[in-house]
């Protein structure tokens, strides 16, 4: 007995899955029409596949792609439960990750609706300098910089902290060893310089000529410092051979963000 047939306007009311998508999820694969007008090129879909429509469009909704979407319901297909629960405990991480990142905007939406002359900074004179080699600890990471960061940070002071005979001689930096943003995957490394014996893994930064700014005001407004730096050793006819990085001159903790004072250091040669 042949399925009652749907025609794709009917389907798309009862799924609220629009005709655009329905085309699409029926190129990707992901729900195909049960039969096909050859003469018009019409739609036209079986009531069996209402429930699986409607589990697309929820799949969707919750921000799935349309890759893992397709992986999910074929994994339910073979009854891979497992596959199912990693594939959604993924996508709540993601969704975790972005409510983070607009609480940050909201708050900071809402520092300066309140103080706007908070969210200004200053740069002081590029100079270059000759910075000595330094023995570090560090630890490095590929991910999204807002998560990256702070557990890179935690996880380097609880390695410290674990280690007696260790001291600290400088403020914490951190080095960008992408020379691009990375949103999802930037390469991270996070280091302090120590002195004393220990059985931790350390390594030691490249002394040489550096092109330094310290920037004062939020971290947010970092890029700005960044951006300013990298165009003046442009002009100024230098290259630059390595990763800069930021070093931390106060405490975040017990420092307003219009107070935070930080260093960014370039690495430069000149050029010819």
């Amino acid at each position: 007995m042949t399925s009652e047939r749907i025609s794709i306007g009917t389907f798309s009311w009862i799924t609220h899955l629009s005709q655009k998508a329905l085309r699409i999820y029926d190129e990707r694969g992901l729900l195909i029409p049960q039969i096909r007008d050859l003469a018009t090129g019409y739609r036209y879909y079986a009531k069996e596949q209402i429930e699986r429509g409607i589990h697309i469009r929820n799949l969707v909704s919750l921000g799935f792609t349309l890759e893992a979407t397709w992986a999910i319901l074929e994994a339910q297909g073979r009854g891979d439960s497992e596959a199912v629960k990693k594939m959604s405990l993924q996508r709540s991480e993601e969704i975790q990750s972005e409510v983070r990142r607009l609480q940050q905007g909201r708050q900071h939406l809402l520092r300066y609706a309140s103080q706007p002359e908070l969210n200004d900074m200053t740069l002081t004179d590029p100079v270059t300098k000759e910075i000595a080699p330094l023995r570090v600890i560090t630890k490095r990471d590929t991910g999204i910089y807002e998560e990256t960061i702070p557990r890179l940070i935690e996880e380097l002071f609880r390695l410290v902290d674990s280690q007696n005979g260790v001291l600290a001689v400088g403020t914490l930096m951190i080095i960008y060893h992408d020379c691009e943003y990375r949103e999802t995957d930037a390469d991270i490394e996070v280091a302090l310089p120590i002195t004393g014996r220990t059985k931790l893994s350390t390594r030691t930064l490249d002394g040489g000529l550096y092109l330094t700014a310290i920037h004062q005001g939020s971290y947010q407004n970092l890029p700005e410092g960044w951006s300013y730096l990298l165009s003046y050793a442009e002009a100024n006819q230098f290259t630059v051979p390595g990763p800069g990085r930021e070093v931390y001159l106060n405490d975040p903790g017990n420092t307003p963000p219009e107070s935070l004072l930080t260093e960014i250091q370039i690495p430069v040669r000149e050029k010819g």
